[in-house]
């Protein structure tokens, strides 16, 4: 697994040397700007991997839009072919301004498929999508939600 830590971020009240556990998914309307048929935008976020989503063209995006904002601190992606074929993928959140801001340092081009988890500052938003561009990759098992913390005794 790879871990993508937005730039500048060290881990709020608790540094990145104290353990996070990401599991809690929440829940929202999932669109995409494209999918090839039998890939389903909505495959991306199912608990199964053996479907996924992949866009007709590149750039793709995918988007988890909150019925009301939602404190994100993580965005996981747990299936994808983005090494495979060459991919870069990066996390955007959503400014309030009917625009985007990417989370700092997220773009990430993998070298293989292993699974991806991109973790932020909290921010309270009312979408969060990834951007797929250079070519189109199938994607499952995303992840977006609060991070858990475990303090440590130091």
């Amino acid at each position: 697994m790879s871990v993508i830590i937005e730039s500048g971020f060290g881990g709020g009240t608790f540094g990145l040397d104290h353990p996070r556990l990401c599991w809690r998914r929440l829940a929202g309307t999932i669109t995409a700007s494209t999918e090839a048929d039998g890939f389903s935008a909505a495959f991306a976020y199912a608990e199964e991997v053996v479907n996924a989503w992949k866009p007709t063209a590149v750039p793709a995006d995918w988007t988890l839009t909150f019925a009301t904002d939602q404190a994100v601190s993580y965005v996981g992606i747990g299936a994808h072919t983005l090494g495979t074929v060459g991919a870069t993928v990066k996390v955007q959140v959503s400014d309030g301004l009917g625009g985007w801001d990417d989370i700092s340092g997220s773009e990430t081009s993998p070298t293989d498929d292993a699974a991806l988890l991109f973790l932020f500052a909290t921010k309270t938003v009312g979408a969060v999508r990834i951007v797929v561009t250079g070519a189109a990759a199938e994607i499952g098992y995303i992840l977006v939600g609060q991070a858990t913390v475990f303090p440590q005794l130091a």
